[in-house]
């Protein structure tokens, strides 16, 4: 039964009990009229009080009803200052309280899941630097400023040919040479704001003994407790290879420098980029002057046309021999074969070559000579053997010169007699030619 019923019926039950003592010994008439009348009076009033009172707690219900529910941003609705008021003004400041707990609460929700994500996060970045760590190609060294290791990887392990636990109970000093270690005390040093990481070579000396050349890229982990980090790379066979190169290079350098042939190498342009000494020597330039020069500055013009087309083919064939021409910086001309190979890059496109000139000058001088010589003793077989029917061309034209006794006839054989000696003086002269000059001698005062 509601409270609206509850009072209504009370205050009904009141009208009926006043009505029966107003009517009592009153007339029969008025009797009814009372017992009616003040009943129906008496359940109104009750009614509206009821409704009155009701109303506003049903409002307050209402409120508690929506709160409980959850809603505590809700506000209480009723403003009265009197008892009911005043217990939803009560009702408004737990609300508020609930309403500022509940913030907190979600706050704190928010933070212990950020919380939870920062952890989920940084524990998987955890695991991915322990991968790294351990799936590292370099060897990972983690000591204090005292050496002492704080962790190393498989690497390192494998690396130094230690097992971990021997590894991690070392000093990272007791890991190099005597003559290296120097290097790994000034890796320590760095842990200053201007240099926090140092790259350096140094040696280590493995468990068995022998030693290896590495690669130390050292900086600082955590400056507060002084921890720093090693990623050392094994280089030996890079400092091998380096020395191979370098001894080979050295060979290279020292044939070319005492090489008698001229060297040089050049870009795809024809600029010079290195001679020999002897072609600088050769050609009367000083060394540093001639880096930059063209090939074309130092070729005779005439044949400069040739040597565009000669590098032009070099180009397709790879590799080319020809007969070449320069000029040395005083214009005397040198004659020499050639030889110049290709050299491409790595995508196959050609970039410059490497020549060789081989100065045969005076081989074309002692060629030349060696032809005088050749045609000298021609000439001497040549006089030889004309000078012997002109001797006896001459004999018998005198013969017959002897017996003729027609004017006309004498004069031809003199003519033929004449004609054999002027012969006879051009085999002479060839003869003479033929044989070296022994000069002509007389008395000169040294003096």
């Amino acid at each position: 039964m509601s409270l609206t019923l509850k009072i209504t019926l009370a205050f009904l039950l009141t009208g009926l009990a006043l009505a029966a003592l107003v009517a009592a010994g009153g007339p029969a008439s008025a009797i009814f009229l009372k017992l009616v009348l003040f009943p129906v009076i008496a359940s109104l009033a009750g009614y509206m009080l009821s409704r009155a009172v009701c109303h506003e707690i049903s409002i307050l219900q209402n409120d508690i009803e929506i709160a409980s529910k959850g809603n505590v941003s809700y506000k209480p609705s009723i403003s009265m200052g009197d008892e009911i008021g005043r217990v939803s003004a009560s009702i408004d400041e737990i609300m508020k309280d609930l309403r500022e707990k509940t913030l907190r609460v979600m706050a704190l929700e928010d933070e212990l899941s950020r919380d939870n994500r920062s952890m989920k996060e940084l524990r998987q970045s955890e695991e991915r630097f322990r991968r790294l760590f351990e799936q590292s190609n370099d060897a990972v060294f983690i000591y204090d400023l005292d050496g002492k290791m704080v962790d190393v990887n498989n690497k390192a392990c494998e690396m130094m040919g230690y097992a971990k636990d021997q590894l991690m109970s070392m000093s990272f000093l007791d890991l190099h040479t005597e003559e290296e270690l120097s290097r790994s005390r000034e890796a320590r040093m760095v842990r200053s704001a201007t240099a926090s990481s140092l790259r350096f070579e140094s040696e280590f000396r493995k468990s068995d003994g022998s030693a290896i050349a590495v690669e130390i890229s050292s900086s600082t982990v955590d400056r507060k407790k002084g921890v720093m980090q090693a990623v050392v790379a094994n280089i030996t066979e890079r400092k091998e290879l380096e020395k191979a190169l370098k001894e080979s290079e050295e060979k290279f350098r020292t044939f070319m420098e005492t090489a008698s042939d001229l060297m040089y190498i050049a870009d795809r342009d024809g600029r010079l980029g290195y001679v020999n000494e002897a072609m600088f020597n050769a050609l009367g330039y000083a060394d540093r002057e001639m880096i930059g020069m063209n090939i074309s500055d130092i070729t005779d013009k005439e044949t400069k046309a040739a040597c565009r087309q000669n590098r032009f083919e070099l180009s397709k064939k790879g590799e080319i021999t020809y007969e070449a021409v320069w000029e040395a910086r005083n214009r005397r001309k040198l004659y020499g074969e050639m030889k110049e190979v290709a050299i491409y890059d790595a995508n196959g496109i050609f970039s410059g070559s490497r020549g060789v000139f081989r100065d045969t000058s005076e081989r074309k001088k002692i060629e030349k000579a060696q032809r005088l010589a050749n045609l000298g003793e021609l000439a001497a077989d040549v006089a030889h053997e004309v000078n012997n029917p002109v001797m006896i061309i001459s004999a018998r034209a005198e013969l017959l010169l002897m017996d003729a006794k027609n004017g006309k006839e004498k004069d031809s054989l003199k003519t033929i007699i004449d004609q054999c000696e002027k012969a006879r003086d051009i085999v002479q002269r060839l003869l003479k030619f033929s044989k070296p000059s022994k000069g002509d001698f007389k008395p000169t005062d040294i003096n």
